[in-house]
């Protein structure tokens, strides 16, 4: 999510609607991952943490584009996912992510704004994935041991572009 996620930018590609339709592509993928680690750990697994790396994030990403996308997803998932969301974790938060949640938490109702957490140092965050997912299921950027082809190409992304 960081410096290089600007909405704004992304809406002179593509339009609001395609940026939302991803957004429903991707949770509904998701969702099919759950359904396969149910089978795969013989338990029905229906939720999902969301991990935010926000390092980088300041405040002129916070514009028009990117409330208007932000409002329609919280809406979407909201109403359609709700109880899919586990917990929603954003990592590297500088202070303006606070400021900006204290305007997207309004269009949430008290369950969701339960679910997510803001935390800003690695000292606070590093303990709390751990605490809450297996060390094999963390990017080895973030001081995991994850192996699967889609976290070790995260992480060669994210060590390529200055990231932890």
């Amino acid at each position: 999510m960081g410096s290089a996620c600007s909405i704004k930018e992304m809406s002179r590609k593509t339009s609001l609607d395609s940026l939302l339709k991803y957004h429903v592509y991707n949770t509904e993928r998701s969702i099919m991952n759950l359904a396969s680690l149910s089978k795969q750990h013989g338990r029905c697994i229906e939720q999902h943490r969301i991990v935010i790396d926000a390092a980088g994030w300041n405040l002129g990403l916070f514009n028009k584009a990117s409330v208007k996308f932000l409002y329609h997803i919280a809406k979407i998932d909201q109403n359609n996912y709700i109880e899919r969301l586990h917990t929603l974790t954003i990592i590297n938060a500088p202070k303006t992510v606070a400021f900006c949640w204290k305007v997207v938490k309004t269009w949430l109702d008290q369950r969701t704004n339960e679910k997510v957490n803001i935390m800003s140092s690695t000292e606070e965050w590093k303990p709390f994935l751990n605490s809450c997912m297996p060390n094999s299921s963390i990017p080895t950027c973030y001081g995991g041991s994850s192996s699967l082809p889609n976290a070790l190409a995260f992480s060669r992304a994210v060590n390529k572009i200055g990231g932890h």
